[in-house]
C-alpha cells in the first residue's frame, strides 16, 4: 500500500513505520550509552544529532507539523509518534478488512485483477 506523504513522495507503510521504530526506550538506550561514552572519552551520537532526528520527526507528524510553537519537548513528539503509528496500524487494519470483504463478494474474475493490482 502507498501514502503520498505531505511532502509529495509516495513512501510504503513499511518504510513509514521504519522511519517511526524510535522508542522512548531506544532513546532512553541512546542516552545511557551517551552518558557511559563521555565517562569513557568517545561519543557516539550528539545532543544535536538527537535533536535534528526529533525535529524530523516533528515534521512527518501531522499533529506537530502545523504547530504554532517551535517549542515542542522530546517526549511530546516520542508520544505523538507512537499515536500516529497507532492510528496508522488501525487504518492500515481497517483497509485490510475492507478490501477482503470486497475481494470475497466480488466475482473470481474481479478479485484475480484486484490481486494482480494491489502485488505491483
Amino acid at each position: 500500500m502507498q501514502i503520498v506523504s505531505p511532502f509529495s513522495c509516495s513512501i510504503t507503510t513499511t518504510q513509514l513505520f521504519s522511519y517511526f521504530a524510535f522508542s522512548a526506550y531506544q532513546l532512553r538506550k541512546m542516552s545511557s550509552r551517551r552518558s557511559r561514552s563521555r565517562q569513557s572519552g568517545g561519543s557516539r551520537i550528539t545532543d544535536d544529532q538527537i535533536y535534528d532526528l526529533v525535529s524530523k520527526l516533528q515534521q512527518l507528524l501531522p499533529e506537530l507539523r502545523n504547530s504554532h510553537s517551535d517549542k515542542v519537548s522530546a517526549a511530546k513528539v516520542l508520544q505523538e509518534t507512537c499515536n500516529y503509528i497507532r492510528s496508522l496500524h488501525r487504518e492500515v487494519d481497517d483497509l485490510s478488512e475492507r478490501l477482503s470483504e470486497l475481494l470475497a463478494t466480488t466475482d473470481s474474475a474481479q478479485a484475480a485483477i484486484i490481486r494482480s493490482l494491489l502485488l505491483r
